[in-house]
């Protein structure tokens, strides 16, 4: 983190956000100096975890209903496609799509009318779905190393 003084262009501060001490203490008595705080993407980053974090629940909390959230897809698209599998009428894709419809089709409502909103739809799906291949092939990459 920096602290810029926009008087003079000085860098007042530059190092750790836990290490700083507040504007006040780089302001001058009687200077009306304006300051601008620079943050790197990490320390912005680390800052929008932790207001998640105080406002939504910690890490173990988001990850419980992570898990939850995938158990339950598993396991309604899993009887889904058992079901699409033995299907032999438009009828019965119909009858079977019924089940996970009711459980979500709530939801679906829910982030059309704006009462729902998930965070890939505020950072942006292709970025998501980048997200989601770089991490996973870095993992990838790790288990295949240590074997």
């Amino acid at each position: 983190m920096k602290l810029v003084n926009l008087s003079t262009g000085m860098v007042e501060y530059d190092g750790p956000v836990e290490s700083f001490l507040g504007i006040d203490a780089y302001r001058a008595a009687g200077s009306d100096a304006e300051f601008q705080l620079v943050f790197t993407e990490a320390e912005k980053r680390n800052s929008l975890r932790s207001e998640i974090s105080r406002h939504v629940g910690d890490f173990q909390t988001l990850l419980g209903t992570t898990a939850d959230a995938s158990q339950v897809l598993l396991y309604e698209v899993a009887k889904l496609c058992t079901l699409l599998s033995e299907a032999e009428s438009l009828e019965d894709v119909r009858r079977a799509a019924i089940p996970i419809n009711q459980l979500l089709g709530s939801l679906v409502t829910d982030i059309d009318n704006g009462s729902v909103r998930f965070p890939y739809q505020h950072k942006g799906t292709e970025l998501v779905i980048n997200e989601i291949k770089s991490r996973a092939t870095a993992v990838t990459d790790v288990l295949i190393a240590s074997q």
